[in-house]
């Protein structure tokens, strides 16, 4: 199976408009921020040209969604589409808490994984850079990641096996009128510098140290390992700096 990203905006639609809800918590309670409204759209074509059969989506696409990723928990979405079968935790900005049909349609509701420093309750880099987006008023979309038997067929049914991997957070939705305005990039470059790169520069580090530590015991297994070991260690210390 081949993976396919789609945004769910029909081809006569120039921008798909989610619903932001701010909830004000109670003082030992966190703040949240939810985005509620269409995630996936059925028998319409949409803006890359393919078709989701309502039927096949109804009745096995998202009920085996919502059983193996909402109910556990486990729906997470990435800021923009990655290309892997897989949702990294690392790049994660909301969890999917509910989706159903809508007419022919799917809508759904997130709850953005943005942090509260009242709480103390840290949030994920890309939470906390999705959270600005919208507090800054950023327009964001909502993108189908999935895999499917034939990518070259535009019509996804029972005929071309589709699996729902998850529905990101985009920015730049692939419709006409769907721009990043210059205030997104400013935020998104600040949380990065207050969040990712710190984790990133860890990374690099401990790569390099594995490389080396390769290179210097070859032949000294027990070396080796212990070496492997404190740079694992140390790449955990770094993180948490």
């Amino acid at each position: 199976m081949k993976i396919l990203c789609d945004t769910a905006i029909p081809s006569d639609v120039t921008f798909n408009d989610l619903s932001i809800i701010c909830e004000q918590a109670t003082p030992d309670k966190p703040n949240k921020i939810k985005i509620k409204g269409l995630y996936i759209a059925c028998n319409c074509k949409n803006v890359n040209g393919r078709r989701y059969d309502f039927d096949y989506f109804n009745e096995d696409v998202v009920p085996d969604y919502i059983e193996t990723a909402i109910k556990p928990h486990q729906a997470y979405a990435e800021l923009n589409h990655a290309q892997s079968y897989n949702v990294n935790p690392k790049d994660a900005c909301d969890i999917i808490t509910e989706l159903h049909a809508s007419g022919t349609n799917f809508e759904g509701e997130s709850e953005v994984l943005n942090g509260d420093t009242r709480l103390g309750i840290p949030g994920t880099p890309n939470g906390d850079i999705l959270a600005a987006i919208l507090m800054h008023g950023g327009k964001i979309g909502k993108s189908t990641r999935g895999a499917v038997d034939n990518p070259k067929n535009p019509i996804i049914d029972r005929n071309n096996q589709y699996k729902l991997i998850t529905v990101d957070t985009v920015l730049n939705p692939s419709g006409p009128g769907c721009y990043i305005n210059d205030v997104i990039l400013e935020e998104k470059d600040f949380m990065i510098n207050e969040h990712g790169i710190i984790v990133e520069c860890a990374y690099n580090q401990f790569e390099k140290e594995q490389e080396q530590i390769a290179r210097q015991h070859i032949l000294d297994t027990k070396k080796r390992q212990e070496a492997l070991l404190d740079s694992f260690n140390n790449f955990l210390k770094n993180i948490k700096k």
